[in-house]
């Protein structure tokens, strides 16, 4: 067999392990976030700490508020995220990110005993029309509801199923006792390919022992 018959055989069976290896992690991924759901989100799903909404019309309705959506403006100052949206792991883990904020908030709203409003996102370039400050000191999520200790959250989660936009907002808003909005955290997730310079790069894991290393 000449070498490079051998190095054209090693250089397939090296492509096979990668392409399994990735499979593997996808698959990993996504029972992760299916595991998110059922085991917490799921158990609370319609009760009166977790509620979800298809629409903002029906939230401003069962909850007497005067929500809007628009698109972002150039007051608004969100944390820009960009990743290659063309790889189906990163596709994987941006939705298990999505689920994971949920679930953050979620014990959260457990433990203080507050609503969770979760608004699915189908205009994903568009945020709620609320005029507060923007949480920036940190992107910890634990640290902003520690900071503010909200009687009402609202989060705003994308929806993909239709496949994945150049560009998509995941955003979290914290009102008090009489329903004022006292902060917000907006996070715009951007295809690499057409994201402005001074985006931060999303780390995905590269494989299954670094992805439950930070699970």
């Amino acid at each position: 067999m000449s070498k490079v018959s051998k190095k054209s055989k090693f250089s397939d069976l090296k492509d096979k392990l990668m392409l399994r290896g990735q499979n593997t992690l996808k698959n990993e991924i996504h029972v992760a976030t299916n595991n998110l759901f059922s085991d917490c989100v799921g158990f609370y799903y319609n009760t009166d700490i977790f509620k979800e909404f298809n629409d903002i019309n029906t939230l401003n309705e069962k909850e007497n508020l005067n929500l809007t959506l628009k698109k972002l403006g150039k007051k608004e100052k969100p944390l820009k995220i960009t990743g290659d949206f063309s790889c189906s792991i990163t596709r994987a883990y941006l939705d298990y990110i999505d689920h994971k904020v949920c679930v953050e908030l979620l014990d959260y709203a457990m433990c203080r005993d507050v609503p969770l409003l979760v608004i699915k996102n189908e205009f994903n370039l568009k945020a709620l029309k609320i005029n507060c400050m923007s949480y920036q000191s940190n992107y910890d999520f634990t640290e902003i509801l520690n900071d503010y200790q909200p009687a009402k959250i609202i989060f705003l989660q994308p929806q993909r199923y239709n496949g994945f936009s150049e560009c998509y907002i995941l955003g979290v808003y914290l009102l008090d006792e009489e329903n004022n909005f006292i902060s917000k955290f907006i996070i715009q997730f951007m295809d690499e390919k057409n994201a402005p310079k001074g985006c931060k790069k999303l780390r995905v894991p590269k494989s299954v022992s670094e992805f439950y290393a930070s699970y």
